[in-house]
């Protein structure tokens, strides 16, 4: 509401100087002080046209003439608040992670064993024996071929039980099988074949002669054979009783019977290119 009075001279100066310090006053105290003083111009503006319409006379101290002029102020609307503007987020650099090292694993190598080295102990060597004087011999047919010999008194013999007593140890009991005798002469039942020279033997030009003991059954088949005197080398020793388990002679004969007999033979390996 507003109500305007005409006045003149000083008191119409002094109104506006109030009302621009109201209006100082309301700027300077805010929003509070200004609703105050609103509500109390408009009350006194309300009393003020009331007496008028009373006809009552002015109130003193308002001079004639005077115009006030009530100015509704209105509340200043906030300044709108700027915007925020949110300061853009610098994303993280994403920290990729390193790949971890392949260590490659060598394998390792396998240990080594090492190989049983095989001490080979040298073969005991037998004493040489000084050969037997022999007569002249007749040169074998067959290069490298083993000789077999025997002695006059080994010959076979043409005559059927011919042999002689046995030493002394091997006494002849007549009418019994239990008789072992020497044969001096003995006969053989097939050829024999003669001991195969071993390659090794051989390749070492070993040569020797090894007097071997047969002992026959019944039916003059070895029984067992022994090695009276070595060559020097086993070799040819061994040659010579793998001979002489071959052959078969025939069965000693005593009183109508035959008996266990013992026959001595010697074995001789030569080498003809030796010669």
């Amino acid at each position: 509401m507003s109500m305007t009075a005409t006045a003149t001279g000083p008191m119409m100066k002094g109104m506006s100087d109030r009302s621009s310090a109201l209006a100082w006053n309301h700027r300077a105290l805010g929003k509070p002080v200004a609703v105050s003083l609103l509500l109390h111009a408009t009350v006194f503006a309300s009393l003020f046209a009331w007496w008028q319409a009373q006809g009552a006379p002015a109130p003193r101290g308002l001079p004639d003439g005077l115009s006030v002029t009530f100015i509704e102020l209105s509340e200043p609307s906030p300044a709108p608040a700027a915007p925020q503007i949110a300061a853009p987020v610098e994303p993280k650099p994403q920290i990729e992670p390193k790949p971890e090292p392949v260590i490659e694993r060598v394998p390792e190598p396998a240990p080594v064993k090492p190989e049983a080295v095989l001490e080979t102990k040298p073969e005991p060597r037998p004493e040489v024996k000084p050969k037997p004087v022999e007569a002249a011999k007749p040169q074998p047919a067959a290069p490298q071929e083993t000789a077999l010999r025997q002695t006059a008194s080994l010959a076979p013999s043409t005559q059927h039980g011919t042999g002689q007593a046995a030493p002394k140890g091997f006494e002849e009991t007549k009418g019994r099988h239990t008789d072992e005798v020497l044969v001096l002469n003995p006969r053989y039942r097939d050829r024999p074949l003669p001991p195969r020279y071993p390659d090794r033997a051989r390749s070492l030009n070993q040569q020797g002669v090894v007097k071997i003991r047969i002992k026959l059954d019944y039916r003059g088949d070895p029984m067992d054979v022994a090695v009276l005197s070595s060559s020097g080398y086993a070799l040819l020793d061994h040659a010579a009783i793998r001979a002489a388990r071959k052959w078969r002679f025939e069965p000693e004969i005593r009183n109508g019977r035959p008996v266990i007999a013992f026959v001595e033979m010697p074995v001789e390996f030569v080498l003809t290119d030796a010669r």
